[in-house]
C-alpha cells in the first residue's frame, strides 16, 4: 500500500468538517456569478459629481450619499477594484472609472501629494471633502500597501483602460517600495515599522476589546497587506532584464514575510490552536493586555492571510526555490514547514470553531478570544468574503477536488448567507448579517467584495489554476 496516498487520504478526512450545508452545487453557481454581477452593477453606477473626489466617500443603507472626509485607502481600494474587474471581465465602465481615480491620485494636481515628504516620504492619509484640504499627513506602511497594490494592477492591466500609464503606475509602485525600505524597513528584526521608528498607528487597539492595549508597535494587519502588495508589485516587473534588480529585492521581502509569519505573527496559543497573533513589539514579543498576551482571533483575516501566503508560495516555489535563510542568525524555513504551519492556523482555529450555521446556510464569525469566552457576534460581510478565497486556496494547498469536496459545500452555505442576509436591493452589501447599514465608507470600496468574487468564479470555472501567479 502506497503510504503517501494514506497520509494524503487522511489529511483530507481529519480536515472535512462535522457538519456542512449540503446544498446542491447549481446553488452556488447560482449564486456567485448573480453577487457579482450585483456588485458590479452598483459600482458601476457610482458618481460624486460636485465632490472633490469623483466618487462617493459614504453611502447611507438608503443609498444616500453623505459627505465625509477623503481618505487614501478607500480611494486606492477603488481603483484596485474597478481594474481588478476592468481586467478580469472586460467592464468598460469599471475601467472608465479608475481613470478618473487613478487621475485624481497620482496626477500633478493630486490633494495627497506630500511635496514637504513630512514626516515620511508618500502620500497624506486624509484630506478633507470640502477643499482638498490635507488633515492627516501620516504616512502609514498599510496605507501605502495599498498605493502599491494598486498601481502594480494598473501595471499588470486594467481592461482597455490606462493603457498609457502602465508604465508610470509602475515607477510610482517602485519608487513607493523604495521609500518604504529606506525609511521603515527593520533589516535587523525582519519586518516594518508602521509608521516610523516611533510606533504604529492603529497598533495599540484591541478591536475585540474596543481600548488601549499595551507594548504595540506592529500589526499582523500592514504586513498581511503588505505581503499583497508586494506579490502584486513582483509579478508587475515581469521577466525583463531591466527589472532584474528591484525584482529581486522584491522578491527577497516576499520570502522575508513568509518567515516572519511563520515564525513570528502566527502563534500558538494555549490550547493548542494557531492564528495570527494581533501586534507586537519591535522585538515581535505580543502585545498585553492587563499584564497579559492579549488574544484576538480574527477569523477573517486568517483567511486572508492563508490566501495570500498560499499564492506567494506557489510564486516563490515557481523559481525553483524550496526554503528561505537569510543569515546565520535567522534559522532556515522550508516553503513545505511554511504551507503547513499556514495550513494548522486554518485547522485548529478557523474552520469549525469560526463557523456558525444560520437559517440561510452558514458565516464566519468576526472576532473571539481564544478559548471563545468572549466572542463578537456578527457576522460581518468582509469575512464571508476572504473565507470564500480562503477556503479555495486551503482545498487547493491540499491538493483536493475543489468541486466535490467539503469546500464546495462551505462556499454554498457563505454565498446563500450572504445573498438573504448581507445584499442590499442596490446591489451592495450591508456590513453586519440582517442589519441594514452603509453601503460605503472609509472601509468599504470595492476591495474585499469585488475582489473576493470575481477571483472566486474564476475559481469555480478553472480551479486551482486560476490563481494568479503568472506575470
Amino acid at each position: 500500500m502506497n503510504l503517501k496516498l494514506v497520509s494524503i487520504a487522511f489529511l483530507i478526512l481529519s480536515c472535512r468538517p462535522n457538519d456542512v450545508s449540503h446544498m446542491k452545487s447549481s446553488e452556488s453557481q447560482s449564486h456567485l456569478p448573480s453577487l457579482e454581477k450585483s456588485l458590479i452593477d452598483f459600482y458601476s453606477h457610482l458618481e460624486n459629481p460636485k465632490g472633490v473626489s469623483p466618487y462617493p466617500t459614504k453611502i447611507d443603507k438608503e443609498g444616500r450619499s453623505i459627505e465625509a472626509d477623503i481618505g487614501l485607502i478607500q480611494m486606492t481600494r477603488y481603483l484596485y477594484g474597478f481594474c481588478l474587474a476592468s481586467e478580469k471581465r472586460n467592464n468598460q465602465s469599471l475601467g472608465a472609472k479608475a481613470e478618473k481615480i487613478y487621475s485624481f491620485l497620482f496626477g500633478d494636481q493630486s490633494p495627497f501629494i506630500d511635496e514637504n515628504k513630512s514626516p515620511y516620504s508618500g502620500y497624506s492619509f486624509k484630506i478633507s471633502s470640502k477643499n482638498g484640504d490635507v488633515l492627516d499627513s501620516k504616512k502609514m506602511l498599510y496605507a501605502h500597501s495599498f498605493v502599491i497594490l494598486s498601481t502594480a494592477r494598473v501595471a499588470r492591466g486594467c481592461g482597455r483602460s490606462l493603457q498609457n500609464k502602465r508604465g508610470a503606475a509602475l515607477r510610482i509602485a517602485t519608487t513607493i517600495f523604495k521609500n518604504l525600505e529606506s525609511e521603515l524597513h527593520d533589516p535587523v528584526e525582519l519586518g516594518y515599522y508602521q509608521e516610523g521608528v516611533d510606533g504604529g498607528y492603529w497598533g495599540n487597539y484591541g478591536a475585540l476589546v474596543g481600548d488601549e492595549i499595551d507594548g504595540a508597535k506592529r500589526n499582523h494587519n500592514s504586513h498581511m497587506h503588505y505581503l499583497e502588495a508586494l506579490t502584486e508589485l513582483y509579478l508587475a516587473l515581469g521577466n525583463t532584464s531591466d527589472n532584474s534588480e528591484i525584482k529581486n529585492r522584491v522578491r527577497n521581502r516576499l520570502a522575508e514575510f513568509i518567515y516572519i509569519f511563520e515564525k513570528k505573527l502566527i502563534i500558538e496559543g494555549r490550547q493548542g490552536d494557531f492564528y495570527i497573533g494581533h501586534s507586537f513589539n519591535d522585538q515581535w514579543q505580543r502585545s498585553t493586555r492587563f499584564g497579559k498576551p492579549y488574544e484576538e482571533v480574527n477569523y477573517g483575516h486568517n483567511w486572508e492571510l492563508f490566501h495570500l501566503a498560499e499564492r506567494a508560495l506557489r510564486i516563490l516555489e515557481k523559481e525553483g526555490s524550496t526554503s528561505i535563510r537569510f543569515s546565520k542568525d535567522h534559522e532556515p524555513l522550508s516553503f513545505a514547514q511554511a504551507r503547513s504551519k499556514f495550513q494548522k492556523m486554518i485547522k485548529t482555529s478557523t474552520l469549525e470553531k469560526g463557523y456558525k450555521k444560520t437559517s440561510s446556510g452558514g458565516a464566519y464569525l468576526h472576532l473571539a478570544n481564544e478559548d471563545q469566552s468572549h466572542i463578537d457576534p456578527n457576522l460581518v460581510w468582509w469575512t464571508q468574503m476572504e473565507s470564500l478565497l480562503g477556503l479555495w486556496s486551503y482545498g487547493c494547498s491540499l491538493g483536493i477536488d475543489l468541486k466535490t469536496s467539503f469546500i464546495k459545500e462551505r462556499m454554498d452555505s457563505i454565498t446563500s448567507s450572504l445573498k438573504s442576509s448581507h445584499l442590499a436591493p442596490s446591489g451592495g452589501f450591508y456590513e453586519k448579517a440582517n442589519t441594514p447599514g452603509d453601503l460605503l465608507s472609509e472601509w468599504k470600496s470595492a476591495y474585499h467584495d469585488l475582489r473576493a468574487l470575481v477571483l472566486t468564479n474564476d475559481f469555480l470555472k478553472k480551479g486551482c489554476g486560476a490563481m494568479d501567479t503568472q506575470p
